[in-house]
Order: structure tokens, then sequence, then C-alpha cells
């Protein structure tokens, strides 16, 4: 249930926060998912397996619409 959360983070370039199933979590950004998840961190560029993640949790951020009328 995962990959469509992660496949639509790649495409927006959204930040995840993956959970891990030795309860290790990861932020970053991904970039490709396959077999397993390149994960581009603060710190660098992690290879994640994909048999290994238990949880993605995807951060959507807001843009506020802006008011016609008010210029």
């Amino acid at each position: 249930m995962w990959h469509r959360e992660l496949k639509a983070a790649i495409n927006k370039k959204q930040p995840v926060t993956i959970r891990l199933k030795d309860g290790e979590v990861r932020q970053g950004i991904p970039e490709q998912c396959t077999d397993y998840v390149k994960l581009r961190m603060d710190n660098g560029v992690v290879w994640i397996p994909a048999a290994e993640i238990e949880h993605v949790s995807r951060l959507i951020q807001f843009q506020p619409k802006k008011d016609p009328s008010s210029t």
C-alpha cells in the first residue's frame, strides 16, 4: 500500500518519512523506486531495500490560493 504514496512523492518531489522493519526512521526526498528506494537526505543519498520498508508518510505542502479581489 505504501508503494502508491512513494510513487506520488517521487512524481511531486515531496519529502517522505520512511519507517523500516527494524524501527529505524529515515527522512528525505525519494528519487527512484524499484527493488531499492533511492532517498536523498541532508547528509547524502541512501538506497533502502523495498523489502525493509514498513511504512511511508508523505508531507504535503499546501499553497494558499490568491484571492482575486484583494490586490
